[in-house]
């Protein structure tokens, strides 16, 4: 679990960094200050110093708030994609060793945490393709278009993630 935990402060210091570093090209010094405090309460729960783990989903929220009110006012958006997909990967983890060390005893852990590692890496990966993609590639579609184009994507992300845990029926 030191692998998840390294991978879950590098993603927290590097989502808070992006977005610290935004708000402050932006001049924006009041939520750049909030920003930064979150990251600092988060990485203090992540260490363990502080035992509320709701922390993470807070973490999550005010990150996910900060990235679309930088969207708003023009910030790079791949550096908006980078610090969400960054964001959720540090709270994936989060909570993925918060649940581990509830359990206690956890058989094969070394297993179970290469497997979470790859589903992440995994859906992180695509995220950042396909999201680096929309960014770049413009298609006009009527409404009715996107919402069945939507609709396709949920399920065949639904079977790849089937068939990668073995859950295929």
């Amino acid at each position: 679990m030191i692998l998840s935990r390294r991978i879950t402060l590098f993603c927290t210091i590097l989502a808070s960094g992006v977005l610290v570093a935004g708000y402050a090209r932006e001049g924006f010094w009041f939520p750049m200050i909030l920003v930064f405090l979150t990251g600092l309460i988060w990485l203090a729960e992540q260490w363990d110093w502080l035992p509320w783990k709701i922390i993470g989903s807070i973490g999550l929220a005010v990150f996910t708030i900060a990235a679309m009110v930088l969207a708003f006012v023009g910030f790079p958006a791949i550096l908006i994609l980078l610090s969400l997909i960054l964001t959720l990967i540090a709270w994936d983890l989060d909570d993925f060793l918060s649940r581990t060390m509830e359990a206690g005893y956890v058989e094969n852990a070394t297993e179970l945490e290469r497997l979470h590692l790859k589903r992440i890496a995994i859906t992180s990966g695509l995220g950042l393709i396909l999201g680096g993609a929309a960014l770049e590639v413009k298609i006009d579609l009527a409404f009715g278009w996107i919402l069945l184009l939507g609709l396709v994507i949920i399920i065949l992300l639904n079977r790849l993630m089937a068939a990668l845990t073995g859950n295929s029926k």
